[in-house]
């Protein structure tokens, strides 16, 4: 009610004196630029803050991506490194087992050719010495192949939580972002909004 009776008097005062009616104009058109210029300017504001949220979300998706197919790499290349070694331990068993035979061959005929009858107890507890250690071997190879393949299977264990963890927490950094980008930008609008509104009062404060 009171705006209404300045404004009744500010066109009274604009009949009874020309300049004074160019003037209030003036001022009536320089706070409609500056209102538009104010909520063009908050508008702006909040959606570059928007965006950005988005944007920081986006590059935060892309590494949590990364970091799921480095686990992945991470766990195929685990895989291929514990077949390798049970294939390396089957192997020098297999080497190691020829050799015996070799061995166990040679003596015989070492013992041969000493006298020594094949069926002689010192032949037998040679050939069962022989043998007995080749097992001993055996199992060592197998031993260690299990102790690396657990060995490998533990660290890529620990790699993948951590690259997987790291993931989680770069999309929970990305939505966080974007909650607050969207709070930011509703705080400016809310800002440019009561600007805007205290600008649309100055007409009452004329005298």
């Amino acid at each position: 009610m009171h705006w209404h009776h300045n404004v009744r008097e500010i066109d009274r005062r604009r009949w009874c004196d020309p300049t004074a009616g160019i003037a209030t104009a003036a001022v009536y058109s320089a706070i409609g630029w500056a209102m538009a210029g104010t909520a063009a300017a908050g508008g702006y504001t909040a959606y570059a803050q928007t965006q950005a949220g988005k944007a920081q979300q986006a590059r935060n998706e892309y590494d949590a991506s990364l970091a799921e197919r480095q686990a992945e790499l991470t766990r195929r290349t685990a895989e291929q490194n514990k077949t390798l070694e049970q294939a390396n331990a089957a192997e020098a068993s297999k080497t190691l087992a020829q050799r015996t035979a070799e061995l166990e061959g040679k003596q015989r005929a070492t013992a041969a050719a000493s006298g020594i009858g094949g069926g002689s107890v010192t032949t037998a507890d040679i050939a069962a010495d022989t043998v007995t250690k080749a097992k001993l071997d055996e199992a060592a190879l197998r031993y260690n192949a299990d102790i690396n393949t657990w060995a490998i299977e533990e660290e890529t264990r620990g790699n993948e939580w951590m690259l997987k963890n790291r993931a989680k927490q770069y999309r929970i950094a990305g939505k966080n972002a974007v909650d607050a980008s969207k709070i930011a930008a509703t705080s400016t609008l809310l800002n440019t909004a009561t600007s805007v509104a205290s600008a649309s009062q100055y007409p009452s404060k004329i005298k």
